[in-house]
């Protein structure tokens, strides 16, 4: 068996796909060689499907990108810690903890890439996984700390890139995706992450250049940590108010903007929100799009303790953009 993986004690999570489960087995399985092809046969087609949705340049082949996307993406109790107080505030037993599953899933990473390959080559000459791998793609973000790991032979040593990349780029849907929409707090998990979000550019718009600075300016501010106001765009339909929140993502994405659509019907949601959000290291947009509020609607109530505050204090990393063609959005009759 490899090392110790059905022991890992913080890092057990990168273990819990169909595809690890299918390679351990394949690692522990000491059975005819026509059961063994099987189980490999069951893997090839889990990570060739996996494969087939790989938009980043990578490092390995098709399982070694598996198990290395698992542990950069992982939520676990290590990722929290280091997020909330840093490595060097982290006790001991956690770090020696994580030294140690990380040393396993490196056993793993090389040695049971070795021993795949030999139960490939012993199941009547299957196809081994590099012809899986993904080409011509641009880098992604993680890009450096993967090839760290791929070079490194004792994964425990990199316990400080770990806790790095945990820092800087998030766990779970943070990691990989840039565009959110809310599905609400009765779902799970409540946001579902945006594959290909629209990608529109701030220069691809025309008109209004003032309102666009003021905007551009103002998401700058909250980047950098300063303070920064909610923004409602109010305009006739087909002015770029929607296209220029959305052109924001484009534009500051790779500098930690996040952008999260929220449908008005979902705005007494927001203590949820601000929960999930409050501890990532990315700033987000919460961007309501088309808003405004019939006579006898009273949604207007949920934003108006969204924009104002209340028990729950809006977070530091969490902002409001809204848009609507009218400036007033709750309708007025003369008489008010």
């Amino acid at each position: 068996m490899i090392a110790c993986t059905e022991r890992l004690l913080v890092l057990h999570g990168v273990l819990q796909s169909s595809a690890a489960r299918l390679a351990l087995g394949l690692l522990g399985q000491d059975a005819e060689p026509e059961a063994a092809a099987e189980t490999y046969v069951q893997l090839f087609r889990v990570l060739a499907a996996e494969a087939a949705l790989q938009e980043r340049a990578s490092v390995g082949d098709a399982w070694q990108q598996h198990l290395l996307t698992r542990l950069l993406g992982d939520s676990n109790v290590f990722a929290a810690a280091v997020r909330q107080v840093g490595l060097a505030r982290i006790g001991a037993g956690l770090r020696t903890a994580v030294a140690q599953d990380l040393a396993a899933l490196g056993d793993l990473y090389h040695r049971g890439d070795a021993a795949l390959r030999r139960r490939a080559s012993e199941g009547a000459g299957l196809p081994w996984l590099d012809a899986l791998q993904s080409s011509g793609l641009p880098p992604g973000t993680a890009l450096g700390v993967r090839r760290r790991f791929h070079e490194a032979s004792d994964w425990s040593e990199l316990i400080g890139d770990l806790a790095d990349h945990y820092r800087a780029a998030g766990t779970g849907l943070f990691a990989g995706y840039q565009a959110f929409l809310w599905l609400g707090a009765e779902h799970t998990p409540p946001l579902r992450g945006v594959r290909h979000p629209d990608p529109i550019a701030l220069d691809d718009l025309i008109g209004d250049r003032r309102q666009r600075e003021l905007i551009v300016r103002n998401t700058e501010q909250f980047l950098a940590g300063h303070p920064a106001n909610n923004v409602l765009l109010y305009g006739d339909r087909g002015t770029g108010k929607s296209s220029t929140v959305k052109a924001l993502l484009t534009a500051y994405g790779e500098r930690g903007l996040r952008l999260l659509e929220v449908g008005r019907s979902k705005l007494g949601d927001f203590p949820a929100i601000v929960e999930l959000l409050a501890e990532q290291p990315e700033h987000f947009i919460l961007f309501v799009d088309d808003l405004s509020f019939d006579e006898q609607e009273t949604g207007y109530k949920d934003l108006k303790a969204v924009l104002e505050g209340g028990l729950e204090v809006r977070p530091a990393n969490v902002l409001v953009y809204a848009t609507s063609n009218r400036r007033h959005l709750v309708m007025e009759r003369q008489s008010d």
